[in-house]
């Protein structure tokens, strides 16, 4: 009841306070941040107390099902809190989400004792379990953002007729399977290493690489996008193709040709989720319109803007290496006091969004009531904050438990 009322109070003061400052500002602030781990210390620092006082853990229920020592409580909530940085920071580098929401997620890691997972496939990291309900949440608004983008171009395409649009779609058909080929191939390669590693290493590593069929689904779904990234460069796509051939032959020498067929196929739910990826950039609101004068930090321009920026750049440069002038220029505008020099460069728009700078740069380029088009960005601060929630008071990862209930 203790590990209750003080762990939650934290995790649903974090989840308002982060919403109230990402609707409001568009930003996860770094001071809810350092709340969050203050009130997270604080809490583990009276329960610890209440064990010296009364010699033992007010635990829930044990994590993963077996007894914990009080030293291997608090070392694997720190352990826990420790890899929830690392796939934090990793996922931020794949441009999965932005920085504010890597951070947010090592406060609900820390803020999630071990006892309240009540069952964990990777004993090391039960975080993985607020990982996939956090991505369950995110697929599940996809779905939902999914199917209105659909009926709503599905609409607007039987309006106009719609035989034109059927041609040219039908004609990039090739050119889709094309660009599908490497991803089947990328998760090919995936499935047959996750089996070689299995076969090879089963007792050494069954705790690790062990995973129910959804939890590896949702890892496949947070790991399509870099994958996706990486297997379009000629470099990525040749790695995966070596690695699968590599995966496939040792399958095939340790079980058979004829076995081949079902122990590397990708399986319906990798199937599914490229698909629905591919889908979703068809049909989803991957965009928005706003006016220049909007533009705040944190958002993310759409390719079509960025490409008509950095043409601007590329532009002046020009003109300015014509001129004679230096590639920054600007001088003019130094001299004067009090007076800003105007931005020569955009930069680079990373899954952070944009800078203060970067928007000065649009801003002298264009009028305020001028459009732009930026990207829709998903709600995470919800996101998060739903995963967390569902997480401490179940402890299990929610489609998991309702495939169960339907059994």
């Amino acid at each position: 009841m203790l590990t209750t009322v003080l762990f939650g109070a934290a995790i649903v003061f974090i989840a308002i306070s982060t919403i109230y400052d990402d609707i409001r500002t568009g930003l996860i602030k770094n001071r809810r941040v350092l709340q969050g781990l203050a009130a997270g210390a604080g809490a583990y620092a009276a329960v610890l107390l209440v064990h010296y006082l009364y010699g033992s853990l007010p635990f829930e229920q044990p994590p993963s099902g077996e007894a914990a020592g009080d030293l291997n409580w608090l070392l694997l909530s720190l352990l826990n809190t420790l890899i929830g940085f690392i796939v934090g920071i990793v996922l931020w580098l794949f441009k999965v989400w932005a920085a504010g929401d890597a951070k947010l997620f090592l406060v609900y890691c820390f803020l999630i004792p071990p006892d309240f997972y009540r069952a964990a496939d990777v004993p090391i990291f039960p975080g993985i379990i607020l990982l996939v309900n956090i991505f369950t949440f995110t697929f599940l608004y996809l779905v939902g953002d999914g199917v209105a983008g659909a009926a709503a171009k599905a609409r607007a395409f039987i309006g106009a007729g719609g035989t034109g649009a059927l041609r040219a779609w039908i004609r990039q058909v090739p050119q889709v399977l094309w660009t599908w080929a490497p991803l089947i191939l990328a998760f090919t390669a995936m499935f047959g290493g996750i089996r070689a590693m299995r076969e090879t290493a089963r007792e050494g590593l069954s705790s690790i690489v062990k995973m129910s069929e959804f939890t590896l689904f949702m890892v496949l779904f947070v790991a399509f996008k870099p994958l996706s990234e990486i297997v379009r460069k000629r470099t990525g796509a040749i790695i995966f193709s070596i690695l699968s051939l590599a995966a496939i032959g040792f399958l095939a020498w340790r079980h058979g040709v004829g076995s081949l067929l079902h122990l590397v196929q990708p399986g319906a739910s990798a199937i599914l989720l490229i698909v629905f990826a591919r889908a979703y950039q068809k049909v989803g609101n991957v965009t928005r319109v706003t006016i220049v004068g909007r533009l705040r930090p944190g958002m993310i321009l759409a390719q079509e803007s960025q490409a008509a920026l950095l043409s601007i750049e590329k532009k002046e440069r020009e003109e300015a290496a014509a001129r004679g002038e230096t590639p920054r220029g600007g001088e003019e505008d130094e001299e004067e006091p009090g007076v800003e020099p105007v931005p020569r460069t955009l930069g680079t728009v990373t899954v952070d969004g944009l800078s203060a700078e970067q928007i000065r740069f649009v801003k002298t380029r264009f009028k305020d009531d001028e459009k732009i088009l930026v990207a829709q960005t998903l709600p995470f601060s919800p996101i998060l904050a739903l995963g967390a929630l569902s997480t401490f008071f179940l402890g299990r990862a929610l489609v998991t438990m309702l495939m169960h209930a339907l059994r």
